[in-house]
């Protein structure tokens, strides 16, 4: 799935969390590049914004996003995929 143009309740969503992909020192064509974009609902956005910064079980206990710190690009991947399948952006 890929970031087409602009639709109305829309937005482009990182795959890999674009802040903390930059603080970790990962480059601008990695974070910015096509396969690391996808355009998904408004409301969804936000509900994967919100799953980043809760604690979870599946992460030791830590938020995804604090755990991801100093992680691989892979695994970042991996959790941003799975955030997209458990918010119901994508189907298995």
């Amino acid at each position: 799935m890929k970031a087409e143009k602009g639709r109305k309740g829309t937005d482009v969503h990182h795959i890999v969390e674009k802040e903390s992909a930059y603080q970790d020192g990962f480059t601008t064509p990695q974070i910015e590049g096509p396969d690391n974009l996808v355009r998904i609902p408004r409301y969804k956005y936000h509900d994967i914004n919100g799953w980043y910064q809760r604690r979870n079980p599946d992460f030791d206990g830590k938020s995804p996003r604090d755990y991801l710190r100093g992680r691989s690009w892979n695994e970042r991947f991996e959790v941003g995929l799975d955030a997209l399948f458990e918010q119901g952006v994508l189907k298995p």
